[in-house]
């Protein structure tokens, strides 16, 4: 074969490859609000990404597996309970619902990035009240955010949907001038 040839079939293996991963992250997720009946529901949140990416952030109250230490974990969980697996983008997550599916868990759902969890959380009034304190406060967004264990896109959706402004009225943060 020529090298174009091996070129072109490298190339068009890896889109495929691709293609199967965002199918397969995608088709089990759930809906935002499936989510958040789950998560009024007080589900299990399982964590499947390595320690070190959880250290960075996770979902409030999950508990991080990681994927390669799932098989080892299974015995101490429940089957009869809902479980709702999470990692960084959906991949792992999906990985782990199946590994679970075919364990014998019947109620595991794939939420697919753990910063959906964030965002799905319902806002009580009192986290209005605070998020619209802390933005005329020019507490910066990030901050807000992490006070409020929701992320950053999150904060937004909601500042637009109260009418409220997370952007600084002056320039100096933290409201000095």
């Amino acid at each position: 074969m020529e090298s174009s040839t091996l070129i072109l079939v490298g190339v068009g293996l890896i889109g495929a490859f691709l293609l199967f991963r965002i199918v397969v992250a995608n088709r089990s997720r759930l809906t935002k609000d499936q989510l958040m009946t789950l998560l009024d529901q007080k589900v299990l949140i399982l964590d499947v990404r390595s320690p070190q990416e959880f250290a960075q952030g996770h979902a409030p109250g999950s508990v991080n597996v990681p994927l390669d230490r799932l098989a080892e974990h299974m015995p101490k969980l429940d089957k009869s309970k809902p479980i709702l697996v999470c990692c960084a983008s959906g991949a792992r997550s999906g990985a782990a619902k199946a590994i679970l599916d075919s364990a014998g868990f019947t109620q595991v759902s794939n939420a697919g990035p753990w910063q959906r969890l964030l965002r799905a959380k319902p806002w009580i009034p009192i986290e209005v009240k605070q998020l619209a304190q802390k933005a005329k406060g020019n507490t910066p967004t990030r901050v807000i955010a992490l006070h409020m264990d929701r992320t950053p896109d999150a904060i937004y959706a909601k500042a637009s949907d109260e009418g409220i402004s997370p952007k600084p009225t002056n320039q100096a943060p933290y409201n000095r001038q």
